[in-house]
């Protein structure tokens, strides 16, 4: 049975590989706090090395521990090679704070590059789909402002999952732009893509169904009808609006009425 042992955290090192890339600011002040008031509840998973102890799991509690002024910490030592201690770290983020879309990316790659493991195998390791595992994967070999803007914050994997299938680079910089500017559901950004994909289809010959005849002379700017006035309208001139369905529907009605009154 494995016993608890306070070390000193001069005595631990970091893991060779960190899964988590992104942080929170008020996470971690809120754990420093609560490792300030209380001490370090779970302890730390470790290993031996030849330059004393590796973190297995908990090294956002070494950190946090370490601003909260604890010389040492309890930590469990395991006997593990590198591919048990890759599982046992993923394990402990799954199960604590989750990573985000992008550290999960990036240990979906890491497992498959250094432990060589099909899509099927970290599928079964993680619980999740192979096509989650794919996804998630694609989303590495992305532009970097595509990347970025999921890192940031900006738009939601969601909506980077429908951007990553838009065949067209520039368009898919583009609709990224107004996901980010405007906001964006996941729904309309299929919607976006899809047409965008078709007139692609449609410009490089692979569409048999279309003739040259059919071609648009310039590229168009992706529209959508009004909710209250059904004119077709450029999505740059569409204005996002964040309501329930009561309040969206009660406007609709609303406005709808004001303009019959003075057609009347």
């Amino acid at each position: 049975m494995n016993q608890i042992k306070h070390i000193r955290l001069d005595k631990l090192l970091p893991p060779e590989f960190d899964q988590r890339i992104t942080t929170s600011p008020e996470e971690d002040l809120e754990l420093t706090e609560s490792i300030r008031e209380l001490g370090v509840l779970c302890p730390l998973i470790i290993k031996t090395t030849s330059n004393g102890f590796e973190i297995v799991a908990g090294h956002r509690r070494f950190i946090c521990a370490g601003r909260a002024g604890l010389a040492a910490v309890p930590c469990i030592v395991v006997k593990s090679d590198a591919a048990a201690s890759e599982k046992i770290k993923l394990h402990e983020n799954l199960k604590r704070l989750p990573l985000s879309h992008l550290d999960q990316a990036y240990t979906f790659a890491h497992l498959r590059k250094i432990f060589s493991m099909t899509e099927t195998q970290i599928s079964s390791l993680c619980g999740v789909s192979i096509a989650y595992i794919s996804q998630h994967l694609s989303l590495l070999s992305c532009d970097d402002s595509l990347i970025s803007s999921v890192h940031d914050g900006r738009i939601n994997f969601s909506v980077a999952r429908e951007l990553m299938l838009c065949k067209n680079p520039d368009e898919q910089k583009r609709f990224l732009k107004y996901a980010e500017d405007d906001g964006a559901t996941c729904l309309s950004v299929q919607n976006w893509v899809r047409e965008s994909n078709r007139e692609t289809s449609i410009l490089d010959g692979s569409d048999p169904k279309v003739f040259t005849s059919d071609l648009p002379s310039t590229p168009q700017i992706p529209m959508y009808p009004c909710r209250i006035c059904d004119t077709p309208t450029e999505i740059p001139q569409l204005i996002v609006v964040r309501l329930c369905k009561t309040c969206d529907s009660d406007l609709i009605d609303t406005i709808r009425s004001l303009i019959a009154d003075k057609r009347d």
